[in-house]
């Protein structure tokens, strides 16, 4: 479902393409949390890219090793890829038939990564430099597609590398647009100068409606109620509504989705926490810090310092790393999450509502009052 695409996003894709051809290469920041539609959105761009006579290439951080040698050549793999033979790893990259310059530039990688120590700053540099000169050698335009960019900076994890941010900005030309996705917006946001920044938000009630009703057609539910519930988050308003096929009681439909371990809900919640607690450090004070606003919903720093026991120094280092994560705002003072159907899966779960719901535990959920 293209719904984004109704939703105005693309004309600021197109838009980056139509500069790209005038020679100016614009770079474009998808942010949101999961569940937003980024990914989708992105392909969808680049397909549209191809289809316009651009080369295109994607790559997926989270699912490639990121070793500075490992990610070089998967970099450089999936750019030659963009024409049209499709291969991975150095024995693929030296069988291609490339122009002089990129041809120059894979049999220097090759060379670098013989060496007993390869150095992993130049490879970098290498695989950066690849898409320009591949570009500019072709005389076509290039659009990069990299999901969760944020993984790009476990490669300064590596001693060699000072600052692979630096690297990859120094390499960006007139030939190459790229476009990436982030779900870590704070901690994110200093490393993107140049990018647009263009944050996918959630369904607004009458897009909510559009989506009910072309999963259920012309059903007579409580609209509102959905949309409230799922604050218009695009996953858990298509989810909800898969489960409203079987199950058409709203409230009914909303607690088996999200605290059932059969529902769409409660697979995003319970891998959305574990995702960003292990981006953070200190897990298990984190957990009671989230626990505690997830109960209490708005909290001040000494108030949630006094129901875990801390001291407010202790404390608001603990906030601030669920901010930099996204997982909680600040507003006014006080805390809260910034999602409430988690909020509510936190809650819930932590008092024994978790994964196999007997019809007990239903009614009892079904008499209280929902996010």
């Amino acid at each position: 479902m293209q719904w984004h695409i109704k939703r105005g996003y693309s004309d600021s894709l197109q838009g980056s393409l139509q500069s790209l051809k005038r020679g100016v290469a614009q770079h474009i920041a998808l942010l949101g949390p999961s569940g937003r539609g980024k990914r989708t959105l992105l392909l969808e761009h680049l397909a549209s890219a191809r289809q316009q006579g651009f080369l295109s290439a994607f790559l997926n951080l989270e699912k490639t090793s990121l070793t500075p040698e490992e990610f070089a050549v998967a970099f450089v793999s999936r750019v030659a890829s963009a024409l049209g033979k499709q291969g991975e790893g150095m024995d693929f990259l030296l069988s291609l038939t490339l122009p002089l310059e990129s041809a120059s530039v894979v049999r220097q990688l090759h060379n670098e990564l013989l060496k007993i120590k390869p150095g992993q700053e130049q490879l970098l540099e290498l695989a950066f430099s690849f898409p320009h000169i591949l570009a500019r050698e072709l005389q076509k335009q290039l659009v990069i597609g990299m999901q969760e960019f944020y993984a790009l900076l476990s490669l300064n994890n590596f001693s060699q590398i000072k600052d692979v941010m630096t690297l990859f900005h120094a390499a960006k030309s007139e030939h190459v647009s790229y476009v990436v996705t982030t779900r870590y917006l704070a901690a994110m946001e200093p490393y993107l100068p140049g990018f647009h920044a263009l944050s996918i938000t959630p369904f607004n009630p009458k897009e909510v409606r559009e989506v009910a009703e072309h999963i259920l057609g012309k059903k007579d539910i409580d609209y509102d109620l959905l949309y409230v519930l799922t604050q218009g988050h695009p996953s858990y308003v298509v989810a909800l509504c898969q489960r409203l096929l079987a199950e058409p009681d709203v409230k009914r439909a909303f607690i088996l989705e999200t605290l059932d371990a059969s529902g769409m809900i409660y697979q995003h919640c319970r891998w959305a926490l574990l995702d960003k607690l292990s981006q953070a450090r200190g897990e298990t004070l984190l957990k009671s810090a989230l626990l505690v606003l997830a109960k209490h919903k708005h909290l001040r720093l000494t108030e949630t310092a006094r129901f875990i026991y801390r001291s407010a120094p202790v404390t608001k280092s603990l906030l601030e790393r669920l901010m930099a994560v996204d997982l909680i705002i600040k507003k006014e003072g006080s805390f809260s999450l910034s999602d409430s159907v988690l909020s509510y899966f936190i809650t819930k779960t932590s008092s024994g509502f978790d994964g196999e719901l007997s019809e007990q535990q239903i009614a009892q959920l079904m008499t209280e009052v929902l996010p």
